[in-house]
């Protein structure tokens, strides 16, 4: 998160708290990369930039990782999770599915909705209770 905060003009890093998931840190560090770009490149209306904000925090002491934008949010008809879909702004329609493929392997969720306070969208990796703590077993990734 403090990577992206200071490669990516005007994104907004609040971590409520130190937090350690045990797992693929390339892979955990490429889906935050990837949901930040795609709030920069697809949550902006006209020429103006988004707000963007990366939270980190933990929901019911479990580690959470939120993007959100303030821009025109998901479209309602649209499945961007999907392998080869994109949405109106265009783009691979690549970014999110990798997203999802990344969660996955490190028994993580992810879920899209709006923020709470108005318009844009909202994207959320959230990590699962493990038997021994918060610690991961490592997978071989092909």
């Amino acid at each position: 998160a403090g990577e992206l905060e200071h490669g990516v003009d005007g994104l907004v890093v609040d971590v409520r708290e130190p937090m350690v998931v045990t797992g693929d840190a390339g892979l955990l560090r490429h889906a935050m990369t990837n949901l930040v770009d795609n709030a920069v490149r697809h949550g902006r209306v006209g020429a103006t930039p988004p707000a963007v904000l990366l939270r980190l925090y933990r929901r019911g002491g479990l580690p959470v990782v939120e993007v959100s934008d303030d821009g025109p949010g998901f479209p309602a008809d649209t499945d961007v999770l999907a392998r080869y879909v994109s949405g109106p702004t265009g783009g691979t329609g690549l970014g999110l599915p990798l997203v999802v493929w990344i969660a996955e392997r490190h028994g993580a969720s992810v879920r899209l909705g709006a923020p709470a306070y108005g318009t844009g969208g909202v994207v959320e990796i959230a990590f699962p209770p493990r038997a021994n703590g918060d610690r991961v077993r490592h997978r071989r990734v092909i």
